[in-house]
């Protein structure tokens, strides 16, 4: 059984665990976004608002995103909002500032050949133990990571949705 989702139901899916993740006008962009490649590509896409929060990071302003990814910018010569297109998706939206942009996650290169685990490649339960053995700061217990309804708890969504993890010496100590 499937359910249709419309703008306002795609923005309330991500209350109230992840409603500041995005901003309103932010939510809106993807949307349209992801409705559009919908149709453009003929695949139905399932509602995830985790992995949303995952794969898309919104910016106010271009020095934002340069904080984010300063070597990587400097390495393929990303001046401008514009230039960034080249390596992901780039939405560009109003959201009453004319320079507010979202843009998908992606890794150099060089980065992905220097991380060492990648999420992927373990179960969640797995994952929390490796995060354990790297003194990431979770709960003892592993389903105090999560809330009643099974969602990763704010405080934890960053060591659960990271796609790489590195560690300082690349061993785990």
């Amino acid at each position: 059984m499937k359910r249709t989702i419309n703008e306002h139901d795609f923005v309330n899916a991500f209350y109230p665990n992840y409603e500041n993740h995005f901003s309103y006008e932010g939510k809106v962009a993807l949307y349209e976004y992801l409705t559009q490649l919908e149709e453009d590509t003929g695949f139905e896409m399932e509602l995830d608002a985790i992995a949303i929060c995952c794969d898309f990071t919104e910016y106010d302003e271009f020095t934002e995103f340069l904080e984010d990814y300063e070597d990587y910018a400097k390495e393929h010569n990303i001046k401008e909002i514009d230039d960034i297109a080249e390596h992901t998706q780039l939405i560009r939206y109003d959201g009453g500032l004319d320079h507010k942009f979202i843009i998908q996650q992606f890794w150099s290169k060089q980065e992905r050949n220097s991380m060492q685990y990648f999420k992927i490649d373990y179960t969640d339960y797995e994952w929390y133990e490796l995060m354990i053995k790297m003194k990431q700061k979770l709960p003892n217990n592993y389903h105090d990571c999560f809330d009643d309804y099974g969602v990763i708890k704010d405080k934890y969504m960053d060591i659960f949705c990271v796609d790489i993890f590195q560690t300082s010496d690349k061993k785990g100590k």
